[in-house]
């Protein structure tokens, strides 16, 4: 599928709203990383390698950064019309930590992407260009 592709804007929340509206171009790309990444491995039946493996890193105490970071740039560069992960950095401060990157497409601009591996609810807080996400399953 083409990067620029019309697709179904979701909500803030992940579901789809009380209206349809197509969204198109970094609005697509971004979508499409925060569901990438909110998405935890096995959830997607038609493709059980598609995700990210949640809980095994967040069960992980302390939480190892640079091998979660690795993860998600992988899973960021599967999105289709992403070209490069870049800046990819991760911090520990006390029990809160961030794992953040710049995100290049194929039209020529760029996303910020920020992680936060286990927000207050206990599950990661995903936010791309400035449309944020929250994983569904709560880890251990």
């Amino acid at each position: 599928m083409s990067a620029a592709a019309p697709d179904v804007l979701m909500g803030a929340d992940g579901d789809l709203p009380n209206f349809t509206r197509h969204a198109s171009g970094m609005e697509v790309i971004a979508q499409r990383v925060r569901v990438r990444l909110g998405t935890h491995l096995g959830d997607w039946p038609l493709d059980t390698t598609v995700g990210v493996d949640w809980i095994k890193h967040l069960s992980q105490k302390p939480v190892d950064l640079p091998a979660l970071a690795a993860v998600l740039s992988l899973e960021i560069l599967a999105v289709p019309g992403v070209t490069g992960v870049q800046d990819l950095t991760w911090a520990q401060t006390g029990t809160s930590a961030t794992i953040s990157a710049t995100v290049r497409t194929s039209l020529g601009e760029s996303l910020q992407v920020v992680v936060v591996p286990q927000d207050r609810t206990g599950n990661p807080s995903i936010v791309v260009g400035g449309i944020v996400g929250h994983s569904s399953t709560v880890a251990p």
